[in-house]
């Protein structure tokens, strides 16, 4: 189970990710482009063009929830989320153990979606805190992450942004 939640609260930061940023283009623009993002997670499900809107708000949503962090109404955020996407618990056969899986009420793309990331990240708040999922602290970088380390001290949503952020902190010490 904690494969499947983990698969969720991944989901939810990979498509917060897509939005575009100040050296990224719009990662989910087209319909071709969100058949790819879902693609490359193993799904295929319909989409249709009417869905790209729907996918960028919850995008911005699910953004929102990782800017908020431990400030935040994330909570009351998440459950407005779950309120509009309804889950249904199902008891599934993931390799030889059973498992619990959550999916939405109807067969809808963006639905799917909804329901695995916001489920996901509710579970990954409820088990670690809302200190755990935050966005990027670099200065040029505003994507999610979730925190999964032991010590809990992740602040940079890459090894990239946070080798950026040190080398700048190493140049500017070094001009004064």
């Amino acid at each position: 189970m904690l494969d499947y939640l983990e698969a969720g609260t991944q989901l939810a930061v990979d498509l917060v990710n897509t939005e575009p940023a100040a050296e990224r283009e719009e990662r989910l623009g087209t319909l071709a482009a969100a058949r790819a993002f879902m693609s490359a997670r193993g799904r295929r499900l319909r989409l249709r063009a009417k869905d790209v809107p729907r996918l960028h708000a919850l995008r911005s949503a699910l953004h929102e929830i990782f800017r908020a962090g431990a400030s935040g109404d994330v909570v009351e955020r998440i459950n407005a989320l779950l309120a509009t996407f309804p889950a249904r618990p199902k008891l599934v056969v993931d390799g030889e153990h059973p498992a619990v899986a959550f999916e939405p009420e109807s067969d809808d793309f963006v639905d799917w979606v909804a329901t695995t990331a916001v489920v996901g990240l509710a579970f990954f708040i409820a088990q670690h805190g809302v200190d755990r999922i935050g966005t990027c602290i670099a200065t040029d970088c505003d994507d999610a992450f979730y925190d999964g380390t032991k010590n809990k001290t992740k602040r940079f949503c890459s090894n990239d942004c946070a080798q950026a952020a040190s080398l700048r902190a190493f140049r500017a010490r070094r001009r004064r």
